[in-house]
């Protein structure tokens, strides 16, 4: 069972935090999000009359995208299926892109798992590690995809 194992490494994190060591621990919630919301997004038309999306990744992501990246978030199911494989993660459920309830954009985070799962539902919140892509693509706004993912606290 993984969360106690994950309890007691927050908990030897706090610790440790306490103390003053300075200890490398990986992102989690706030930290993770922080990192999606440094990617600089830029639409300009080229030279042969097509639009495209400039984007900019800060350093830090980029050496986000080199080991296990590790997010909560709330769930949006891509598609109506008993299992669930690809999904999308939100900070806050008024962050779903599909019920316009926030009148502000907010970054959704789309994530492959890497084990179809049975009973997600809508808004289940979730914690998820895997790894982070970065998308050079100058079509699309999106920037970011979490690939090959697991759950580790959650369903």
């Amino acid at each position: 069972m993984r969360l106690p194992i994950l309890g007691l490494a927050i908990i030897f994190a706090q610790a440790v935090s306490a103390q003053g060591l300075d200890l490398p621990r990986p992102a989690f919630d706030g930290a993770a999000w922080g990192l999606l919301d440094q990617v600089g997004l830029s639409e300009a038309q080229a030279a042969n009359g097509d639009w495209i999306v400039t984007k900019k990744f800060p350093p830090e992501l980029k050496a986000a995208a080199e080991v296990p990246f590790r997010i909560s978030g709330y769930v949006v199911p891509v598609t109506a299926e008993a299992k669930q494989q690809h999904i999308l993660l939100v900070r806050d459920p008024e962050d779903c892109p599909f019920c316009g309830s926030n009148a502000s954009y907010a970054p959704a985070l789309e994530v492959t798992l890497r084990k179809p799962v049975s009973d997600i539902t809508e808004f289940d919140h979730l914690t998820v590690r895997g790894r982070l892509e970065l998308i050079e693509d100058t079509d699309t706004f999106q920037s970011v995809i979490l690939k090959d993912a697991e759950i580790v606290v959650g369903k």
